[in-house]
């Protein structure tokens, strides 16, 4: 796990400590959690893909599929 630094208003940073204690969780937990909800998205879905397909080129030129096909995916 690495350790990250990150801003919050006053009032988010209030919400997120309510929340974490009426649940019996951390603060960070709760930051994870809401993350890991983004990366279910569709948007970190399709990077995810992409990434796959780049190193999948990368590593062998060869296996390029045109552009239409990977969008239809």
């Amino acid at each position: 796990m690495i350790k990250r630094m990150i801003y919050l208003e006053d009032s988010m940073a209030a919400a997120l400590q309510r929340i974490a204690r009426s649940e019996n969780k951390s603060v960070s937990e709760l930051v994870r959690q809401a993350i890991g909800k983004l990366f279910e998205g569709k948007e970190y879905y399709d990077l995810a893909r992409y990434d796959e397909r780049m190193a999948e080129y990368l590593g062998k030129p060869s296996s390029a599929a045109p552009f239409r096909e990977i969008m239809d995916d």
